[in-house]
């Protein structure tokens, strides 16, 4: 965990509107949870269950606009 952390920035709301032209919006939220709340306006929806199978370039369902040299906000 401890290595996770050291390679993850936290950042408020505010700060990643403000950030918004330069990176990539993540929506991890499963189908039904987006339901009460829409998502980001050009956010990727993955469902975090899926995640490792989109982010793996090997695998079918392999999102490809995951591979960008934009931070990546989740």
């Amino acid at each position: 965990v401890k290595e996770a952390l050291a390679e993850i920035k936290e950042i408020t709301a505010d700060e990643a509107k403000k950030m918004s032209n330069n990176v990539l919006f993540l929506d991890v939220r499963e189908k039904e949870e987006l339901l009460n709340m829409p998502a980001i306006e050009n956010s990727i929806i993955i469902p975090r269950g899926l995640l490792e199978f989109y982010a793996d370039e090997e695998n079918p369902l392999y999102e490809n606009k995951l591979n960008t040299k934009k931070d990546i906000i989740i």
